[in-house]
């Protein structure tokens, strides 16, 4: 199986589970203020993927199924992951490499987005919650200009 279609696999039901609508390798959840988008990103380099997660306020831009790269704010999983986390993402992530089985490779990708990315998006899921996060969020992530005059 491609790696394309073992990450789907491993990411379909959690997602949709969670409220997700699938569009290509990204995945929309609405509110009535803000949509949170979770992207796999294939690498230009070997058979490598990036995990990004993204909110997108819909004062600012209407869109229900914005592309990731024109959210209002937007961070690759690695930099929602402490050092201490324990997660290794290249094996998870570098499908050239074969430290994990399939299955392995399956279940600790789906771990790492129930466990981090999803928790992250919810917690960003409302303009409300976007203000009241806004100054902690963790550093590495891109936060648009516009976002913080908007929400003041």
């Amino acid at each position: 199986m491609d790696s394309r279609k073992q990450i789907e696999e491993a990411l379909r039901p959690l997602l949709k589970g969670a409220g997700y609508r699938k569009s290509k390798l990204s995945w929309h959840k609405s509110s009535e203020t803000a949509v949170t988008v979770l992207n796999v990103q294939k690498s230009a380099w070997g058979d490598s993927y990036y995990i990004n997660c993204a909110v997108s306020l819909l004062g600012l831009n209407p869109n229900p199924k914005p592309p990731e790269y024109e959210c209002h704010i937007r961070a690759r999983i690695s930099a929602l992951l402490r050092d201490e986390s324990g997660w290794d993402l290249g094996a998870i992530l570098e499908f050239d490499n074969n430290i994990l089985s399939s299955e392995e490779r399956r279940d600790q990708l789906a771990s790492l987005v129930s466990g981090v990315a999803l928790p992250w998006l919810e917690s960003l899921s409302t303009e409300d919650q976007v203000r009241e996060r806004l100054d902690s969020l963790p550093k590495g992530l891109m936060v648009l200009a516009a976002v913080r005059r908007y929400l003041k």
